[in-house]
């Protein structure tokens, strides 16, 4: 079975090796986004699907957009490829690539939910108790195809998206493979979405992990876990943005907002309960302990501000 693999994220990795190591599998190429600048110094960065890509023999293609690259599309008509699968792309391929072989996706989350750029964030900001992957039919309509098998893995109460990242990679990596081989021999039938059920999230920004003391307590510890290790949640402290880096539930009871500082410890109230935290970075500073940060208030802290205050 001969795949043509789409994909530039480090999700993919597992599910690479995967299906390189599987004797009844052929991937004849990788296409992935454009090496990019990345920090200060303007260091080229590849893709980490393409580092593993050369390191295994496999042809690498980069277009900027694939969209536009005819000639590329032209070569790979030639070659009798079995399936375009895409795990993580990041690009809207056009009918013309879907024509090209049996057009899959691996999408990870249980459609018809959380269609979009972030479902993985999107089950934690919603406190699911379980998400997965969805090996679906690919269509001009983003994650709208027909599903041809869910796999589902429990989330567990401290995961955070690090951790259901590397769930979800491992997850495509024991059951893609053997999915898809039924998906080719014609073992699996595909059933459509419930469209009407169908929920969506978008790309994350920076903006969406400020914290509103005035969520419920459970709210902002599902952001904490949706937005760790990027792009991390933060409030506003004295006209300055303040990490958020550890916080857990708190017994006071607290109006929203409200913050109570005793023994050394920073507690502030929500909606519905109360938050301490534990660990925190002030704009321009290391991280530090709650205990340091109160050591060296110089102002007696009532409430914490609001985002436009």
């Amino acid at each position: 079975m001969k795949i043509l693999f789409c994909s530039s994220s480090e999700i993919s990795l597992r599910l690479l090796s995967s299906l390189h190591q599987d004797k009844d599998i052929e991937i004849v190429g990788l296409i992935c986004q454009p090496d990019k600048l990345f920090g200060r110094k303007k260091e080229i960065k590849m893709p980490a699907t393409k580092t593993w890509a050369l390191q295994n023999n496999i042809p690498v293609y980069q277009p900027e957009k694939l969209s536009k690259a005819k000639d590329l599309l032209e070569d790979f008509k030639s070659q009798n490829i079995d399936i375009l699968l895409t795990f993580a792309y990041g690009q809207i391929l056009r009918q013309s690539w879907l024509d090209l072989a049996l057009p899959i996706n691996i999408h990870a989350s249980i459609l018809p939910k959380y269609r979009g750029a972030s479902p993985i964030q999107a089950a934690l900001l919603n406190g699911e108790i379980e998400t997965g992957i969805s090996v679906m039919e690919m269509v001009k309509t983003m994650d709208a195809g027909d599903v041809y098998k869910t796999h589902k893995v429990e989330i567990q109460e401290k995961w955070d998206a690090e951790i259901l990242f590397d769930e979800i990679s491992k997850l495509a990596a024991k059951e893609a493979p053997d999915t898809l081989k039924k998906i080719h021999s014609g073992e699996i039938n595909k059933t459509a979405q419930e469209e009407e059920k169908a929920t969506y999230c978008s790309k994350i920004n920076k903006e969406d992990a400020y914290v509103n003391f005035e969520k419920t307590a459970e709210e902002i510890l599902n952001m904490k876990r949706a937005y760790s290790p990027w792009p991390g949640i933060w409030t506003q402290f004295e006209g300055k943005r303040m990490k958020i880096l550890e916080l857990e539930k708190s017994e006071l009871s607290l109006s929203p907002k409200q913050v109570a500082i005793s023994n050394k410890e920073l507690h502030v109230g929500t909606k519905l309960g109360s938050l301490q935290i534990t660990k925190l970075q002030l704009e321009g500073k290391k991280p530090s302990e709650v205990t340091a940060f109160l050591n060296g208030l110089k102002s007696h802290l009532k409430q914490l501000p609001s985002h436009d205050e």
